[in-house]
């Protein structure tokens, strides 16, 4: 069994990184105690420099581990680090990652038992052009620190590491991959597919291990497809065995539904479906991209209740936004972070690492119904979106790959093509002879939350007009610009540094 701990309190913050934190005696005394999630600079609310933000910073914290653990694997799970990490335990080098997706940390070699061992972590969230979300870019601003949470796993050895749920809709079956750390031929896999209230819809049927990955297949054909007025999620319980002792199990939430873009259109469960949505970036006032789960899920439900049926992220959204998008029924379609800036050598590495990282870690949710594999409004650049298409298909083949662009004239190696302009003409578009939708408009019109009542009636008619184009072609939807407010980098923005 894989036990889980939250290690999100008593942290310690300090701005700048001294090597001398590293040893035992060092003095913490110019440090403060703060939680998780956490921004490394209070921003305003508006005329926002992400100056601020471009800095080394350190955070540390002690973690004792009982001798009952001993014997076990011991990792530390890193949600969001924002936005290139080292971690070091007991002054010891353990591992390093770039960007925002989220990454494991193994600790069992440094950790001693009964003992108060010394987390420390050095992030650097400077302009560096090895690290995508970070370095030159457009509207997007740059943020800082552990954004998002930290947990404590202790492993007993034959556990499960991960499932991918997918689902069959010419034979309604629905397959689990299992993924094992460490596998033995004496054990056993199997399942269940349970509804809400713990009723079993099917079993998965008993495997025995020979290798770290296993397939196990059931019938679904009593299951309720998900759908944003029907947003059923099931739960796929997946157990490991041996001599009918049970090893370890994990639960999976999961929905079934089939999704695809189409030269005519968007189908969800096979009906056209028009996509009305807007762009969100997690980004807030004073706390950047630090949200907690209250406000991520706050967010997906004030998107549902404007009357859209999607939303499109700028950048790996918080666990918690897409598990409210699966419970409520809001289709999302998951991009990568950036505007603009491709960089070299190490920079797309760690790119195509993160659109890997983005697509293993929700390709469960139900909600998501496309893969944005391209940094919006960027230049094309062959090898590098060749490779992310690539990766997020070996990912997840059941999902189309989309790409952001505001020109038409472009190499195409995904599946859809999401045309992004602020001004128009909309209409080149509809002119596309392959999936499309509108990526990002604000209908040539930009306005402020306390700008005049004309201005605003202005905007809303200019969106408005963009919604009637697109509901009459053959377009799959629409995306305005944007749900919320959001800081903006490099001089961008309104003058104020936000993009409103």
């Amino acid at each position: 069994m894989i036990k889980e701990v939250p290690i999100n309190d008593n942290w310690l913050f300090c701005n700048g990184f001294d090597k001398a934190c590293l040893e035992k005696d060092y003095s913490w005394e110019n440090s403060f105690i703060t939680s998780l999630p956490h921004n490394i600079y209070e921003c305003g609310e508006d005329y926002f420099d992400e100056r601020n933000m471009q800095r080394v910073v350190t955070y540390s914290r002690v973690l004792t581990v009982p001798d009952s653990y001993l014997g076990k694997r011991l990792l530390l799970r890193f949600e969001g680090v924002l936005s290139y990490v080292e971690v070091y335990v007991n002054g010891i080098f353990v591992t390093s990652h770039k960007g925002e997706t989220p990454f494991t940390a193994d600790v069992t070699a440094p950790l001693l038992y009964n003992y108060e061992n010394r987390i420390v972590l050095k992030v650097d969230s400077g302009i560096r052009k090895d690290v995508p979300c970070s370095g030159i870019r457009g509207p997007h601003c740059g943020f800082g620190g552990i954004h998002r949470d930290v947990v404590f796993l202790i492993c007993d050895g034959r556990d499960i590491r991960d499932v991918c749920m997918r689902y069959n809709a010419a034979d309604q079956t629905v397959t689990a991959d299992v993924e094992l750390f460490d596998w033995y031929p004496d054990t056993e896999l199997d399942g269940e597919i349970l509804c809400d209230g713990g009723k079993s819809l099917c079993s998965l049927a008993l495997r025995s291990v020979q290798g770290s990955h296993v397939r196990l297949k059931g019938d679904a054909s009593g299951a309720v497809l998900w759908s944003p007025d029907t947003p059923q999620m099931y739960t796929a319980l997946i157990r490991l065995k041996q001599g009918g002792n049970v090893l370890d199990c994990k639960y999976v939430p999961f929905g079934f539904k089939t999704a695809v873009f189409l030269r005519d259109g968007f189908y969800l469960n096979g009906v056209r479906t028009k996509l009305i949505g807007l762009l969100r970036a997690d980004s807030y006032p004073v706390i950047g991209r630090a949200a907690t789960e209250q406000t991520e899920r706050r967010d997906a439900r004030l998107i549902k209740e404007a009357g859209c049926n999607a939303v499109r992220t700028m950048g790996l959204a918080g666990k918690d936004f897409i598990d409210e998008c699966n419970k409520i029924g809001l289709m999302v379609i998951e991009d990568v972070y950036g505007d603009g800036y491709v960089g070299s050598g190490d920079w797309r590495d760690a790119f195509i690492a993160g659109v890997t990282d983005m697509v293993v870690r929700d390709r469960n949710a139900p909600s998501i119904i496309g893969w944005g594999v391209r940094v919006n409004n960027s230049r094309d650049c062959d090898e590098l979106y060749f490779k992310a298409n690539q990766a997020a298909k070996q990912a997840d083949p059941t999902r189309n790959t989309i790409g952001a662009r505001g020109f038409t004239g472009s190499h195409m190696f995904e599946d859809v093509f999401a045309y992004g302009s602020k001004s128009g003409p909309y209409s080149k578009a509809n002119k596309l002879f392959m999936p499309h939708f509108i990526g990002e408009h604000s209908g040539g019109a930009v306005a402020k939350p306390y700008d005049t009542e004309s201005i605003r009636v202005r905007q809303a008619l200019a969106h408005l007009e963009v919604l009637d184009d697109v509901l009459g072609s053959s377009s799959a939807g629409a995306f305005g610009m944007s749900f919320c407010d959001f800081a903006a980098g490099g001089g961008q923005g309104s003058g104020d540094g936000l993009n409103h």
